[in-house]
Formats: structure tokens, sequence, C-alpha cells
């Protein structure tokens, strides 16, 4: 379930009050018991219809096997603006080998990619009767990331890519899951021969998300560091420091989304290619930063309250090993051992700043403007 106020808070109000008025109706409070025997009803808030019901496409990190068949010319000009689901053709392989054929829509999304990339990122809006018996079983629509140009160093961002949403799992379960796919793209105008064969990743629909942290989507621009969960926020913060990634706003609600839980306010981040450790060679840091490069670590928040900061350090420093795992079981693999190797060595800075005391207060606890 989502709740939809976009739009700008007003200044000063916290996003957990708006929430509250939202969730609890204002003639709920105001009528109260009408006699004093009469017993109270129970106002229903959204919390209370929240189901989660786990889906299969999730529950395995094996790579999936996709073709997509589509107007390519007709989806290349779909660049700006609101863009139009448009026909296409998802054939794809269930676990057991099973092959199934599809209709879909499709619909390009993203803001730089869509606008530069050979194949913009896409979102595959699926039908649900004609996949309720597959590995899709569940899904309505959900995100594919597609190297921007059919080279191998893009192929091996987009794996990159995907592993940091598995390093981001290890740490918070307020985090999408993603899943490597081989994805074969076919323009139907030419269906001959395919366009490209390339890893690409599917993420977890942010409703599915929300609904697997008993939360909704709570969609309101302007929150602000005291609006939000402290811990979650110091991970966030910290999480997008280890990865060198500048390129999100909170309060803009750029690569970020928020989930509300009773009174308590989340921030989810994900979109990892502008990062110092993907370093792509069309990335390039904000001039207002003060940075030259992807690779400068900066911190930028979210701080959460400062309290939390000793054990949310030691929680990335007990996931370190298990980090480290990742670029070296099936998934891992998939990238160039040099690849991995740099990534992993990007991870080192980031670990000798938070052993050191005085250099983590230096680099990231003085950083902090907290409300």
């Amino acid at each position: 379930m989502r709740i939809d106020r976009r739009g700008s808070l007003i200044a000063g109000l916290a996003v957990a009050a708006v929430f509250a008025a939202v969730a609890l109706p204002a003639p709920a409070r105001a009528q109260g018991a009408k006699k004093p025997a009469e017993k109270a009803k129970k106002t229903k808030t959204p919390f209370d219809t929240i189901k989660y019901n786990p889906t299969r496409l999730f529950a395995s990190n094996e790579p999936l096997t996709f073709t997509l068949t589509l107007d390519l010319g007709r989806i290349k000009k779909d660049r700006t603006g609101e863009t139009p689901y448009r026909p296409a053709v998802l054939s794809f392989k269930d676990a057991d080998s099973a092959s199934y054929t599809v209709p879909i829509r499709v619909q390009t999304r993203g803001i730089w990619r869509r606008k530069n990339c050979d194949i913009p990122p896409l979102r595959l809006d699926l039908p649900k009767d004609s996949i309720k018996h597959t590995v899709l079983a569940g899904q309505n629509r959900i995100k594919i990331v597609i190297p921007c140009r059919n080279k191998d160093d893009y192929e091996q961002m987009i794996l990159q890519e995907a592993n940091l949403y598995r390093v981001y799992n290890l740490l918070t379960p307020l985090s999408h899951r993603m899943r490597v796919v081989r994805l074969t793209v076919v323009d139907s105008s030419a269906p001959a021969k395919p366009v490209m064969t390339r890893w690409a990743f599917i993420t977890e629909s942010s409703g599915e998300m929300a609904a697997r942290n008993a939360s909704i989507e709570y969609d309101v621009k302007g929150a602000t560091n005291g609006d939000l969960d402290s811990k979650t926020a110091t991970i966030v913060g910290l999480f997008q420091y280890m990865i060198g990634n500048t390129d999100f706003s909170i309060p803009a609600l750029h690569n970020v989304e928020l989930l509300a839980r009773q009174m308590d306010v989340f921030p989810v981040v994900y979109d990892f290619d502008w990062t110092g450790v993907v370093n792509p060679p069309y990335g390039f840091p904000d001039s207002r930063l003060g940075i030259k490069r992807l690779t400068d670590h900066l911190f930028r928040g979210p701080c959460g309250s400062g309290a939390e900061f000793p054990a949310v350090v030691e929680l990335f420093k007990s996931k370190r090993d298990e980090i480290n795992a990742l670029f070296k079981d099936r998934i891992g693999q998939l990238m160039d051992p040099d690849r991995s190797k740099e990534t992993l060595a990007f991870f080192d800075d980031f670990y000798k700043t938070i052993g050191n005391e005085r250099t983590a207060r230096r680099e990231i606890l003085d950083q902090c403007r907290t409300p």
C-alpha cells in the first residue's frame, strides 16, 4: 500500500507528525465514545492491511535467463518526460528449466542512463495470470538494469553494481534485493540477430520490499535527518560513504525511497552506478561538493543522532568477511578478478578510516550537521 503525498513539507514540520495525521484520521480521534459503556472502536491504520507473501523470484541467487523482444527504435525515442508503456515479449526459463514466453509491456526509466545509454533501463509490466506458476509469480512491475553500452567493461560495471546491492542487503533488510539475469535483447524489426547478450539484473519492487519490512511506501519530499529512524539513517550514511556515493538526496527523494512503520520513517537508497567504487567513465561529482573525482570519499550523511555511530561501525566491521565472500561466490565470480580486487581495495580504504577513531571523527562525524 502506498501513501502518496508528494510535495515539499512545511518548514519545520516533521515527517513523522505528518504521517501520524495520515495513519490516524482526525474524525476518529475527535469522535470518541458516545456512551461511557460503549467500547471505543479501534481505528484501523494502513499497517493493519500489510500482507507480505514471500515470492520465489528473490529467494535464490541463481542467475536467470531472459530474452526480451521489443521495438528498439521506438524505445530509444522514449528518453525524457513521462514515457508510455510499449508492447514487448519476454521469454524466460524457470528454475526447473521450463520455458515460458509471455507478452509484457516495458517503459523506459531513470535519469542519466535513460537519456544516454544504448538501451535505457526498463520497467517490466508483467501479466499476472501468465506468470502465476513461474519464478515470476507474484510480481507486477520490476526494474531491470542493462549495460549502458554493449561492451565488456560496461557489463562488468553492471555486475559490480549488482554486488553493491548484495553488500547493502548484508547491512540491513531495509534494502532492495536483486537477481542477476543473462539477458538477450532482440529488436522486433530485425529478430534474426540479437542486439546483445549480456549480464543484467532485476531489483525487488518497492512494494514487496516495504511489505517484507512490515512498512508502507511513504512518498514525502522534504525529510531531514531528524525525521528519520536514527540507526537506519546511520547505516545508510556510512554505506554511501563506503561505496563513494554522493549522487543522492533524501529531501528531494533522489535515488532514495522512504518507508514508514507506525511513527518511524526509514530511508532506503538505490542506484549505485554513479559511485566511486564503480567509477563509470561518464561519472563526475557535483562541483558544489568540493571533490574532483568520484573516487574521493565524502561523507554526506544522513548522520542519525550520532549515538548509534559506534554500534553501526561495529556492524560494518562484523560484516567485513561476509562482504569479501560475496566477491568469491557464484555471482561474485562473474566479475573480472581484477575488478573484484579493485572493489575490495576501495572497501579497504573505508575500513582503514573507520578503524581509526581519530580519522573516523575527522572524515565522518565532524561532517555531520544534525538538527
